[in-house]
């Protein structure tokens, strides 16, 4: 089965794929937090760099593109083939309020005819670049299952069923939950029904058991998506490839991995702001009653002495619960 890494804005950029991949290694590809296509734009500075092929050496990246029309994809996709990438994905489940309120991301779900013409010009666009240039291009989809009511997902997937999409990936949720709430299997199962090949799943899998009971249930399904579950332990592909455990020493080295690079990146000040969204998930890994007063002073901390110190400190006295 495929392993599959989510993009997560502003985590899962290019500094957390390559340390994840070189430290733990097990992911099949990696998907691009979501580039914004524009008309009267370029791409901004920082996509640029996170998508630039130097700075993804041994990764197999797939940009991931919001937008809600022909032309601004056009524009995106050349500059992104002309970089040497020929595999797409289109984004279809971002919930947040803001996105959607603009018709992108889920909200590209709310009128199936409209989704079912977006895709149309995509397509259109893809084989244009493909005549001009002789090169083959790939397009798979991230969705949700609607905005809020179980009828949608019907209408929705029977739009998908029309293209050739390389795979589609499903986050069996609706875009009013965000991320909360169950997922809805029944939904997917409907999805695996129709069609197992291309097919993956995305959504809560975060122990083993998720995994072992979700390849139970949808015997020969393709693939895997995982966000949260990999943050909370970056070494969860590896374990389910091989059973190897993460330990504390790779994981520490994981982490001043990150500071570095990230530090070199944007500062230090900025660096430790970003890696407290990570200590956010990767903190329920540790035992809570080893772990409380370290993980509260790298919250609290401001320095890269203070920083330092509580990540030591959390990784001589507490111990792993994975």
């Amino acid at each position: 089965m495929k392993l599959y890494m989510a993009p997560m804005e502003q985590i899962t950029g290019y500094v957390f794929r390559n340390a994840m991949q070189d430290v733990f290694g097990g992911a099949d590809k990696f998907f691009s937090p979501f580039i914004t296509a524009a008309v009267k734009r370029a791409m901004r500075t920082r996509e640029l760099k996170d998508v630039n092929p130097a700075n993804n050496p041994n990764i197999c990246l797939v940009p991931q593109i919001m937008t809600k029309d022909a032309e601004s994809f056009e524009l995106l996709l050349c500059a992104l083939t002309d970089m040497g990438y020929r595999e797409f994905n289109l984004n279809a489940g971002c919930p947040s309020g803001t996105v959607v309120a603009k018709g992108k991301g889920a909200g590209l779900l709310e009128d199936p005819s409209e989704l079912d013409r977006l895709l149309h010009g995509l397509f259109e666009v893809m084989r244009k670049i493909e005549d001009e240039r002789s090169v083959k291009l790939s397009l798979s989809v991230k969705t949700r299952i609607g905005m809020e009511e179980a009828w949608e997902w019907d209408d929705i997937l029977a739009v998908y069923d029309r293209y050739p999409l390389s795979e589609l990936i499903i986050h069996p949720r609706y875009s009013k939950q965000y991320y909360n709430g169950s997922v809805d299997i029944s939904a997917f199962e409907k999805a695996y029904r129709l069609k197992k090949d291309g097919l993956i799943y995305n959504g809560d899998i975060f122990t083993i058991k998720d995994y072992s009971d979700l390849n139970e249930r949808f015997k020969g399904l393709s693939g895997i998506m995982a966000g949260r579950g990999i943050l909370m332990d970056p070494g969860f592909f590896r374990r389910i490839r091989t059973g190897r455990k993460t330990d504390k020493a790779e994981l520490k080295i994981f982490y001043n991995r990150l500071f570095e690079a990230y530090s070199e990146d944007m500062g230090p000040g900025n660096a430790i702001m970003r890696l407290k969204e990570l200590w956010h998930y990767t903190a329920m890994s540790f035992d809570p009653d080893t772990s409380a007063k370290a993980l509260k002073a790298i919250k609290k901390s401001r320095s890269p002495e203070e920083y330092s110190s509580a990540v030591n400190r959390l990784f001589d006295v507490s111990k792993l619960i994975l």
